[in-house]
Parts: C-alpha cells; sequence; structure tokens
C-alpha cells in the first residue's frame, strides 16, 4: 500500500478507492467524494506528479513500474511466458513483411526477438522503447517511428499526427496488446487516445494478431478496442479457456505458446 502520511483525507480517500477498483473515473471519484471533476482532476494531477497515480484519459489507476525509455524492462511475473509468445509471433513472419508493432511488455519482447529474425522486415511503430531496441539491427530492419507525443513511461506516441501518419501506410501484420476483456470478448483498455492508435493499426493491416498473456484474462480496462473475432490470431501462453472460446466464433484462432 502507498504511504499516505503525507497527504489530506481527500487524497487519501480517493487513493484508497482507486487501490480498491484498479482504477477509477474521474466521475465515479466525483460521486463518491462528493466534490466537483475539476477537483478531482487537480488531485489527481498532483498525486501523478508524486508517482502515487497514473493518469489515463478520463481517469487514474495506480502508478506502477513500467518500462523506462532507453531501459531494459523490469522484470515481473510473466516474463518467461511473453518470451514464448513473442518467439511464436515473430516464428511466423514472412521475409518481406511489413509489420505494425504496439507498446506494452510483450511488444517490447517482440522487438528483442526480432534482432535474432535475420530476414529482412519492415516495421512501423509508435513504440520508442521498441524502436530503440530494433535499432541494434537496422541492417536488415527498415525501421519507421511515427510522430506524437508521448503518453507514457512505455515509450508510447499518441495523438492527431500519430493518427494521421499510420493511416498513410498499409501493412501486412499489426500486433495489438491490451489490458483486458470483458465478458462479451471485448479486449479493453484504458487510455482512448493508445485505443484509437490500436484501432488505426488494425484497420491497415491485412492480418491482425492479438498478443495476450494469461493475466490478462483476469483483467480488465474502461474502453473497448475491439472484440476477439476482428483478430485472425490471438497468441497467448495458455490454452484458451471454456468460457473465452464460447465467444469466439473461430475458437481455433487461439494459439498457445509453448
Amino acid at each position: 500500500m502507498t504511504d499516505l502520511a503525507h497527504l489530506n483525507p481527500r487524497h487519501r480517500e480517493l487513493i484508497a478507492l482507486v487501490e480498491l477498483h484498479g482504477h477509477a473515473s474521474i466521475e465515479f471519484l466525483a460521486q463518491r467524494l462528493n466534490c466537483s471533476a475539476q477537483t478531482v482532476r487537480r488531485d489527481i494531477r498532483k498525486l501523478c506528479d508524486a508517482n502515487v497515480l497514473q493518469r489515463f484519459r478520463g481517469g487514474a489507476r495506480i502508478e506502477k513500474p513500467q518500462v523506462r525509455l532507453g531501459y531494459a524492462t523490469k522484470q515481473d511475473s510473466q516474463q518467461v511466458e511473453k518470451g514464448r509468445m513473442a518467439t511464436l509471433a515473430v516464428s511466423q513472419l514472412q521475409e518481406g513483411e511489413a509489420l505494425f508493432l504496439d507498446t506494452g511488455t510483450t511488444c517490447d519482447h517482440v522487438a528483442r526477438e526480432l534482432l535474432n529474425y535475420r530476414k529482412r522486415l519492415h516495421v512501423v511503430t509508435h513504440n520508442l522503447t521498441a524502436a530503440l531496441t530494433l535499432a541494434a539491427q537496422h541492417q536488415l530492419l527498415d525501421i519507421h517511428v511515427v510522430g506524437g507525443k508521448v503518453a507514457g513511461r512505455d515509450g508510447a506516441l499518441t495523438g492527431s499526427r500519430t493518427i494521421k501518419e499510420l493511416t498513410s501506410y498499409r501493412l501486412d501484420v499489426a500486433m495489438i496488446s491490451v489490458s483486458g476483456i470483458d465478458a462479451e470478448g471485448y479486449l479493453l483498455d484504458f487510455d482512448s487516445e493508445k485505443i484509437q492508435v490500436k484501432q488505426t493499426m488494425m484497420r491497415h493491416a491485412g492480418r491482425k494478431v492479438l498478443l495476450m498473456g494469461s493475466a490478462k484474462l483476469c483483467q480488465r480496462g474502461i474502453q473497448r478496442v475491439a472484440h476477439l473475432d476482428e483478430f485472425d490470431q490471438v497468441i497467448c501462453d495458455v490454452p484458451a479457456p471454456e468460457e473465452i472460446q464460447t465467444l469466439m466464433t473461430y475458437p481455433e484462432r487461439w494459439q498457445e505458446a509453448l
């Protein structure tokens, strides 16, 4: 739990609500704290500056250590599983294909796995962390980084410029990551601008690949990205649970990374 000694009672209650639910919208917090949305935004800004909360569009969640630009990914409980998923995803690429690469720790693993690909490939990304990793293999990998504003410690670029530049591409594959899934089979995330980037990548790619670790199966977000059926392939570190299979028109698209 966060040390709350230096915070006022409203700040402590706000943090407790976010910790309880994992994330919370500004509207929800304003209701529960009996204050205005403007006050909540101001409190969130202060707590984000103190590295207590992490802001997303329309709310906040508890700050967690994330990849910092130019540094190795922090170790977590699914490093081995993410590595297997990345290996499977990269093994199915064809030489000369063009790839959209999303942000997130699993996509960072994909970038590291691409260093061993040893074939020519075009990569378009808004992921600065991945781009810096891929630069070590620039002789074989044709790397394009779209512009935009930095949206977090994961090195993601977002905004109207990002969307505009992405729409000028038509690529073979889009590798997408998400934060969770709902009971109807819709993939979820938190940041609306990052979600717009994911959806734009999907619209401009021939094949859509979802990279989703098993930890995400019990997690949620606040906005829908796409339905499972919109992906041509779902790569996970475990077999598809029965309740997930019932949500998929083509459950055979689910692939376990062994």
